[in-house]
């Protein structure tokens, strides 16, 4: 079942420091952290323990305005953090309407709410700076997926559920910085668009190690390549 029921933790927006207050979780729980541009939703696993260092995903917000309550539980309640990167149309918009609007010129918008995003979770808890993945669904897929991959910062890996239309000058024009970048593609549908074949082919060309999936269960394939990518995690320079 879909977690769309989860109310925010109680202890929300107190100045926690990735203190042990956030220890005795019995599960997965989405709460409100503070941050630049006011408070943002993370998802933190149940048991925290403010000792290890957790990998942290960075969902860029859809049009739907839910991927992080629906996606961190189903992945897993103990092995992620997760955090919401918004839009600057906001995270609540109009159906149909992404907060993440697609012009080159908004570029930079987008690479600013990312690390936004990472600085909020940073503060708030014990983050492993090398373990940071970007992640998008739906109309924020390519965008997260452009951002992570030509971003100046380094990542372990980006993600990409469903993506549409990919900016592929974008990529084209960052050719050769992609190698040994590493993603995860994946459709919910078993029959992937030719647009979807073609972003990967491009991806695999310019030496992207792609994982590719087309499932009804991209949940529980996008944990196991998360552990396995968190665990061999190094940051390509």
């Amino acid at each position: 079942m879909l977690p769309s029921e989860f109310e925010l933790d109680p202890r929300s927006l107190d100045n926690h420091s990735f203190g042990e207050s956030w220890c005795d979780l019995p599960e997965g729980s989405v709460v409100q952290i503070p941050g630049d541009g006011g408070a943002r939703q993370a998802f933190l696993p149940c048991h925290y323990e403010p000792g290890y260092q957790y990998p942290l995903v960075v969902w860029m917000q859809s049009a739907a305005g839910d991927d992080l309550v629906r996606w961190m539980p189903e992945i897993s309640d103990r092995n992620f953090i997760g955090v919401s990167a918004n839009g600057p149309r906001g995270m609540r918009v109009l159906f149909g309407q992404s907060p993440w609007p697609q012009e080159r010129t908004n570029f930079p918008a987008a690479l600013s709410a990312i690390d936004s995003a990472i600085d909020a979770a940073a503060a708030e808890f014990s983050i492993h700076p090398d373990r940071i993945f970007i992640a998008g669904a739906a109309d924020a897929a390519a965008l997260a997926l452009t951002a992570g991959l030509i971003h100046p910062r380094r990542f372990a890996g980006v993600i990409a559920v469903d993506p549409g239309p990919a900016p592929l000058m974008s990529l084209l024009r960052e050719f050769r910085r992609l190698q040994g970048r590493r993603a995860f593609v994946a459709t919910q549908s078993l029959r992937p668009t030719r647009s979807l074949e073609e972003l990967v082919d491009l991806l695999v060309t310019a030496g992207v190690d792609v994982a590719r999936f087309a499932t009804a269960d991209v949940a529980r394939e996008l944990n196991g390549w998360l552990l396995t990518t968190a665990c061999g995690a190094a940051v390509v320079r």
